[in-house]
């Protein structure tokens, strides 16, 4: 005989915390010390698919985020940190600080599924320009990327741009890259 249910149940739900509503400012340091900016989009749940860790070009910063994401579906479920680097709020200026930069992109990828409802284990990386350079270089370095979206890479950082998508390759990692033919950083 199988035993009668009970009318009382000891089963209690942990409820899932909602994410937070809007766009967060954030700062985190990079290896150096270097304190950086950047803005948290949150998920729509807080258990997104991914979570996109965005790299503005030389001429932009963590602003630029929200003209990208609307070409991204509205329903997608993700969560994106993007970030200024040093020396690039408002645009990078004359002066690149292409090692400074590494340590950020780095950063930025250890910062990011720390956030709030963020994924953990599912980080995408999208970058322009320099930005891109980095997406695929932060990307190659962090266990928990999966990919990189390049806009216009072409060699920027001073790191060799076919090792590091090679790298990536290796390692299982997904690249995709958007460039010019006049871009000659990209082979």
């Amino acid at each position: 005989p199988s035993p009668s249910p009970s009318a009382t149940s000891t089963f209690t739900p942990t409820p899932t915390p909602a994410p937070p509503t809007q766009p967060q400012q954030t700062s985190f340091n990079a290896e150096d010390g270097q304190v950086l900016g950047g803005t948290y989009y949150p998920p729509q749940t807080c258990s997104p698919l991914l979570t996109i860790v965005y790299f503005p070009w030389v001429r932009g910063d963590q602003n630029d985020w929200p003209e990208l994401a609307s070409l991204l579906p509205p329903d997608a479920d993700y969560s994106t940190l993007s970030i200024t680097a040093r020396g690039c709020q408002g645009g990078c200026g004359q002066e690149w600080d292409r090692a400074g930069w590494l340590l950020d992109y780095a950063a930025a990828l250890t910062t990011a599924p720390q956030l709030p409802c963020a994924n953990q284990n599912q980080l995408v990386t999208i970058g322009s320009s320099v930005g891109a350079d980095g997406a695929i270089y932060a990307c190659g370095q962090a266990p928990t990327c999966v990919g990189a979206l390049a806009f216009s890479p072409n060699g920027w950082l001073d790191v060799p741009y076919a090792d590091e998508v090679a790298r990536m390759v290796e390692q299982g990692k997904h690249v995709w890259a958007v460039s010019g033919q006049d871009e000659t950083g990209v082979t």
